[in-house]
């Protein structure tokens, strides 16, 4: 009797930890956590989708009919323009070619149905010394509003690399800000609070006057890269901008994948 009630005892003071163990969070959770802990509003995301889709050199007509077909298959609306007009009114979308010796590119700029930019680039390269090559396929999507997991250009970009049976890499970048300047004391304090609730570390900070910079790493989020021998999902940016007199926040996994 003594032995069930010792245990019960020790299992009564493990439930919290397991409890604790067992909580997980989206990578999205994690970066509108430190958007909001960093008292800043939400203006858009950004989310990038590339990687290889096919071993070998594709010929112009080749990359013209697989385009169409990816357009199609990632939901660009409106009408095909070759020219540079207003896409404004999201009734058209932009086709781009380029061509060169052991060089085909083409690229799609428009928007999805949800009214959200979307880009679409498709390039093959050739390497004249190998005779090997190589084509890859870069997705961009802005988003104005918040967005989970669970994002549809995420699944059918997965649908399309699937179809070519290769993997896809996903940079998520979220973006926001505030009034007035930074006070680096009170970042610095916000962030490692942060930085602490995912289990995560600093790998790197950088600053100076006007920017503030982090890369981190959290076993909270699933996929990392190296930074030489350093493993690295969680990169955090503020920049002051005079002119507008507003302190702009960048984050990003694994890293930030647009300039800052």
């Amino acid at each position: 009797m003594k032995k069930i009630i010792l245990f019960v005892i020790i299992l009564s003071f493990l439930i919290p930890i397991l409890t604790q163990a067992e909580k997980k969070y989206n990578q999205e959770e994690i970066l509108f956590s430190l958007l909001n802990s960093l008292d800043g509003e939400f203006e858009e995301g950004d989310i990038s989708i590339n990687g290889l889709i096919k071993e070998g050199f594709i010929n112009h007509d080749e990359l013209d009919k697989l385009g169409d077909e990816t357009v199609k298959k990632l939901g660009i609306i409106g009408k095909e323009v070759a020219d540079y007009v207003d896409i404004n009114g999201k009734e058209y979308y932009i086709k781009e070619k380029v061509s060169d010796e052991g060089y085909e590119q083409i690229n799609y700029f428009g928007f999805d149905s949800n009214r959200n930019p979307l880009a679409i680039i498709i390039s093959s390269y050739l390497n004249e010394s190998s005779k090997k090559g190589e084509t890859y396929l870069f997705i961009n999507l802005i988003k104005r509003e918040k967005f989970s997991a669970n994002n549809d250009i995420i699944q059918l970009a997965e649908n399309v690399f699937n179809e070519f049976n290769q993997p896809m890499e996903i940079t998520t970048c979220i973006i926001g800000g505030f009034d007035g300047k930074f006070n680096k004391r009170i970042v610095e304090n916000k962030f490692d609070a942060v930085i602490n609730r995912f289990n995560g570390i600093v790998v790197d900070k950088y600053t100076e006057d006007n920017l503030i910079s982090y890369t981190a790493y959290t076993d909270y989020i699933e996929n990392n890269i190296f930074a030489g021998e350093d493993k690295i999902n969680l990169n955090v940016a503020l920049r002051y901008n005079e002119y507008d007199d507003k302190t702009l926040i960048w984050i990003g996994t694994p890293i930030i994948a647009n300039g800052y």
